[in-house]
């Protein structure tokens, strides 16, 4: 969840119409910074189905007071061992007597098999530095932007 707080007094001193076009734009760039983060893991997720892809999304963009908040986050259960990686582990059958699967066109049965584990994937968390960049460089262009407005 990305959370920006506003110092209200400081803001409140300079002017209503700058604490306005301060938080309007700080919303802005909350959104634009999480749409950035969404493509980012979007385009770097592992494809194997393309599931875990397309469960990425932002969510709960808004402001509130003095707080602008969004998410973003993987909404998909296995998300989680993509991105954190597994450690080596037994796969039994859950409904069957026997795994079966087919590679190289042959056909396999076992009733337990040990997985190695997986490496991490940091995909999400590299979005996360993406929308940590375009948020500071936002919320830069929204108070520029808001004392240019004031001061005309």
């Amino acid at each position: 969840m990305v959370t920006f707080q506003i110092d209200d007094a400081e803001l409140k001193g300079m002017g209503a119409t700058l604490h306005r076009e301060v938080l309007q734009g700080v919303g802005r760039a909350v959104r634009v910074a999480l749409e950035s983060g969404q493509r980012n893991a979007q385009g770097n997720a592992p494809r194997k189905s393309g599931a875990l892809r397309q469960s990425i999304r932002l969510s709960n963009v808004r402001v509130v007071g003095t707080s602008a908040t969004g998410r973003l986050a993987i909404g998909i259960a296995y998300g989680k061992h993509v991105v954190g990686g597994t450690a080596p582990h037994v796969i039994v059958p859950r409904r069957k007597k026997t795994l079966h699967w087919t590679a190289g066109g042959r056909s396999f049965f076992a009733k337990r098999v040990q997985h190695p584990g997986t490496q991490p994937n940091p995909f999400f968390a590299n979005a996360c530095r993406v929308v940590g960049r375009v948020l500071e460089s936002g919320v830069d262009r929204a108070v520029d932007s808001a004392i240019a407005i004031v001061t005309k």
